[in-house]
């Protein structure tokens, strides 16, 4: 169980709200316009969480820091000519 799609964080705060003051599942899924599984599965993660938010997921490590990106977006933008090699050299 992923992120609950079609709902941002605010919207799934407000559905939690809706269902804990006792709306059935069906009307809360009418209301946000999502099918009735995806409120069913934010109850469950809300009710084994506790929380509304995204689980943390795997992925791909980042293997630049923020401040490195910002370098290598400046740098191309600024020499368009230089090729991928010659901006991670220069890192």
């Amino acid at each position: 169980m992923g992120r609950v799609p079609g709902l941002t964080l605010e919207r799934r705060q407000q559905a939690l709200g809706m269902l804990v003051a006792g709306m059935p599942v069906n009307d809360v899924a009418n209301h946000f316009g999502v099918d009735k599984c995806t409120v069913s599965r934010l109850r469950t993660r809300y009710q084994q969480t506790g929380s509304a938010k995204d689980r943390l997921r795997s992925g791909r490590l980042k293997k630049t820091t923020k401040r490195e990106n910002n370098y290598i977006m400046m740098s191309s933008r600024r020499h368009q000519f230089w090729t991928s090699g010659k901006i991670a050299a220069m890192l």
